[in-house]
């Protein structure tokens, strides 16, 4: 969640002997431009790198989410981001909700199988 996206997207950059089935993100600032100093330099595709090994990225940012900026992560990171919305009330950036969502579940379920 949030800053811990930051964290998580560059140790699997920096260690791609780490084999991750499925990186899940939530509430991400790494599509903001407040993240790019943030992150290693982007390819000639003009794209930052995949984190490491992972095989699958699924990326759940909030309505109002103003941390997320427009929520998708595909521009900076290409179209294998799995980008979803959900609406978490009043609650934007607030873990709970974000955890608490069907598509969350749905993900480490789909991750755990």
């Amino acid at each position: 969640h949030s800053l811990g996206t930051i964290l998580s997207y560059n140790v699997l950059c920096a260690h791609p002997e780490l084999s991750v089935d499925t990186l899940v993100t939530l509430g991400s600032p790494l599509g903001t431009s407040k993240a790019a100093a943030l992150l290693p330099p982007k390819g000639d595709d003009g794209l930052w790198p995949w984190p490491g090994a992972t095989n699958r990225w699924v990326n759940i940012a909030a309505l109002g989410d103003k941390v997320t900026g427009d929520g998708s992560l595909s521009a900076n990171f290409g179209p294998r981001v799995k980008n979803h919305r959900v609406d978490n009330g009043h609650r934007h950036h607030d873990p709970e909700p974000y955890l608490n969502a069907a598509i969350t579940g749905a993900a480490v379920a789909a991750a755990l199988t």
